[in-house]
Order: structure tokens, then sequence, then C-alpha cells
């Protein structure tokens, strides 16, 4: 999730996939109908007028090409500047995040994150017109050879039924399929590109929820009773596209019960190192111990359960005080309101809950919250 290919296909992946899917089912079926539509009115011209109706049938082919390759260029646009959409949402973040904003005032960073932010936005419309320019090149070039094939059909057409080498009923007839028809083929075109479009959308989303860590087949354990001690083998760890180790043979013993204090200069892996022994990474090299049994064996999603972490930046949760401290462990928790209080008060923060102004019951954050805490107030 921290590498920036994963963030570029979340940010590309569409917002409302229900949506998309139900654009692609709409496409196709106006597709489908406008097809069996022109398949009935191109029957009528061929009767009637053959060789021209051939060939403005064939004219009218690079029209749903058109529509397609350019459904498949504006896909390829959108993945192409997914990081360019997420700079402008990070610099909008420090815009309006009420977190943000007090640093951004102060150092009087907001102009130069506006205009960042406004450099994403010529980008992207620079990109976006070079496409629509494209796209209307293609349609009127492509729409002028349809129509110019389809005026040539007529006028034979006329020319037979004033030298009476056709019917005055069959000049109607074609006369009024031909309308038909060229009003009718660019919905063809519309639905085909819409249909294609949405697809692609659906084929990103399908790679979305493909994302996968790699799975070991090997079968994972888990003491239900552990006894703590944690063993580090001589381990390694690069981040990806890292061209140096963050740790580098790194080995310790941790028995039961111990506690230890893990000191360094800023950048020499202290974090790392706690979240390799949380099980938050993988080592690239060596291995780490628990009660013996080796880091490709554990069960994490049990041993997560077993395992407290308190990160460096406190979570905030947009919810009541009561629930902060139950989310920690929800399962048992979550229905017990007593032991939340219990914990509370062994843990020093009852009096300061008690001072917010509907107690454990009071919502916190600034999104939805009626109380927002400080920082060393949330680290509580």
């Amino acid at each position: 999730i921290e590498q920036s290919e994963v963030q570029n296909e979340i940010a590309s992946v569409a917002l409302e996939p229900g949506g998309v899917i139900v654009k692609s089912i709409t496409g196709l079926i106006d597709l489908v109908c406008a097809f069996v539509q022109l398949v009935g009115l191109a029957g009528i011209m061929l009767f009637i007028e053959p060789l021209w109706t051939l060939g403005f049938l064939a004219a009218s082919l690079p029209i749903m090409a058109a529509g397609g390759l350019l459904s498949l260029a504006r896909h390829r646009l959108r993945l192409k500047h997914a990081e360019t959409r997420r700079w402008s949402r990070y610099y909008g973040r420090h815009l309006t995040n009420h977190k943000l904003v007090p640093s951004v005032q102060v150092l009087g960073l907001a102009d130069l994150l506006i205009g960042r932010d406004s450099e994403r936005h010529v980008e992207l419309h620079l990109a976006r017109r070079k496409i629509d320019r494209i796209e209307l090149g293609v349609k009127v070039t492509t729409m002028t050879f349809a129509i110019s094939i389809m005026l040539m059909a007529i006028h034979s057409v006329i020319v037979h039924a004033v030298q009476g080498t056709i019917e005055f009923y069959n000049f109607l007839a074609f006369w009024g399929a031909a309308w038909r028809l060229a009003k009718d083929s660019p919905k063809v075109a519309t639905s085909f590109s819409a249909a294609s479009k949405a697809w692609l959308a659906i084929d990103h989303f399908h790679r979305f929820l493909n994302l996968r860590q790699p799975k070991e087949s090997r079968s994972r354990q888990f003491s239900d009773s552990p006894q703590g001690e944690i063993v580090i083998n001589q381990i390694s760890f690069r981040y990806p596209k890292s061209h140096r180790d963050a740790l580098c043979d790194v080995s310790l013993r941790i028995a039961p019960g111990e506690t230890i204090a893990i000191v360094g200069h800023n950048g020499a892996g202290k974090t790392t190192l706690a979240k390799l022994i949380a099980g938050l990474y993988r080592p690239t090299a060596g291995e780490i111990l628990y009660d013996g049994i080796s880091h490709s064996l554990i069960d994490f999603q049990r041993f997560h359960r077993r395992m407290a972490f308190v990160f460096q930046q406190p979570l905030q949760f947009e919810a009541t005080a009561r629930e902060n401290i139950a989310l920690g462990d929800w399962d048992r928790l979550a229905e017990a309101p007593e032991e939340v209080e219990r914990l509370a008060a062994e843990l020093g923060v009852a009096e300061m809950i008690s001072d917010l102004p509907e107690g454990f019951e009071t919502r916190l954050g600034r999104m939805f919250g009626q109380h927002d805490l400080s920082g060393g107030q949330w680290q509580k």
C-alpha cells in the first residue's frame, strides 16, 4: 500500500464501480439496438442501390473504430495522470486540512501550494485538450467522409429516378432510410464509445481488486498461549526502489517479560525494525522467530490480536471517547462499557474524559465530532 504504483492504481480506479457497470450494460444495450436498426435500414438501401450503400456502410466503420480508439486513449490518459491527480489532492489537503493549515499559514506557503496545484490542473487540462482536439479532428474527418458517400448515393438514386430506372416509392424509401441511417450512425459510435470506455474502467477495477500480497502456500501457525520470546536472526530489509538496506544483518533476542528500548540516530531503522517485529513488513533476508515459529509460518491475523502497537502518530477515530478506547480490542470491549471505564481510570485518562461535554459519549474529531483533543490528549 505504501508503493507509489499501488497508490496510482487506487487513485485511478472508479470511485463508483456500480455506476460504471450500469453504463457498460446500458451502452451495450444501446449498441445492440442501434445496430439492429442500422441493419434494417441498410437492408432497404442495399435492395435499392447496392453499390453506393456498401460504400456508405464501409465509410461508417471508421466512425465506430474511432470511438473505441478514443475511449482507449482517454482511459490511458486517466492512468497516465493518476499521480498528477494525487499531487493535486495532496496540495488541496494541505490547503484545507485543519491540522495542516496552521503550518502552511505560518510559513507563508499558501501561494506556493496554490501555484503548484494550478500547475497540475494546467497539465491535466492540456492533456485533455489534446485528446479533445484529436477527437474533434477524427469526428469531422470521418463524418465528412461518410456524409460525402451518402450524398453520392442519394445523387445516384436521384439520377436513376429522373431516368425512370427506379420507381418513385423506392426513391422515397431510399431517401428515408438514408436520412435515418445518417442520423443514427453517430448513435452507434457513441454507444460503442460509452460501452468500451465503461468496460475499460471495469477491467481496471478488476485489476485493482486483484492487488494482493504474495501468498505463501505453507500453513499458518500461532499459539493461543504465547510465551513472548522473539528471536531475530540476521535480518535485512530494503524498501522498494531503494538502493540501500534500511536494516542490514540485525540479530536480537527478546526474552519473555523483558522490556527493551531500541535507540539510534534518525534514519537508523528503529521504526522499521519495530514494524518488522510486528509483522507489518517482511524481512528481505533472515528470519524472525516468535516462540520458535518462523515469521513465514505465523498467522499474523491471530498474532495482531495479541499485540499492542503505539504508533508515533496517534490514530484518531471520528467516534465517541468510549469507542476510541474500545476500538483497541473491539470484540471484547464493544459491549463492555464498565471495562472501558476501568481501563480509562487505570491509564489515567478518566478525569480528562469526564471534563468533556458529554463524558465518555462525547464524539471526538473535527470532521463530524463535537470536540477535538490536543495532540497529547490523543496520545493518551
